[in-house]
């Protein structure tokens, strides 16, 4: 299938010309870095740790101000629920977001 699809970028002819010249020396790259592992700084991952967090109390704040600020024309908050809604529950999320409910 690949050999009768045309391509036409980098000298390949067709999607199998580019599988053999791009795809296929960077699996095999790839593969040399999995096996090899890949340094990781604990002290580097706990500061991000640390930011992570202190970026969601953020928006989590944010959110809840937001949401209370929005307010409909007898004055009530277009969403009452809104300062309740954790932003790091994916079924809170889902809901917010696509009013979809987790089944």
């Amino acid at each position: 299938i690949l050999k009768a699809m045309p391509w036409s970028g980098g000298g390949a002819k067709t999607y199998w010309d580019f599988a053999a010249q791009y795809e296929t020396p960077l699996a095999v790259e790839l593969g040399k870095i999995e096996q090899r592992g890949v340094a990781v700084s604990a002290a580097a991952l706990a500061t991000l740790e640390t930011e992570a967090e202190k970026a969601i109390q953020h928006h989590q704040a944010a959110f809840q101000t937001w949401s209370a600020a929005h307010r409909g024309t007898d004055g009530e908050p277009l969403s009452p629920g809104g300062a309740l809604v954790d932003c790091t529950k994916q079924p809170q999320l889902k809901h917010l977001m696509y009013a979809e409910e987790e089944e």
